[in-house]
């Protein structure tokens, strides 16, 4: 084999390297947008996870309250039986 072979095949191997270099640089950028995107869901699924615990206990103090006038109305009807 001559040196321009070799020089020729080096050549060629270095523009392999460098075009799978750029894939792998290329998937790296997609999968760290997607790992940013997850996080992102994450995120906001941990709000609407919050709002909800939120919501919930509102809904447990109202009801609270709501028994409570329950048993203030069954006091009162209870007064005017006979």
């Amino acid at each position: 084999m001559q040196t321009s072979e070799q020089l020729s095949q080096i050549t060629t191997s270095i523009g392999e390297l460098a075009t799978f270099s750029s894939s792998i640089a290329s998937a790296t950028e997609q999968q760290s947008a997607v790992a940013d995107e997850i996080t992102r869901n994450l995120h906001q699924m941990s709000s609407f996870a919050n709002e909800g615990q939120e919501r919930a206990g509102e809904t447990v103090e109202v009801a609270d309250g709501l028994t409570a006038l329950a048993g203030e109305l069954k006091t009162k009807i209870n007064f005017f039986k006979i």
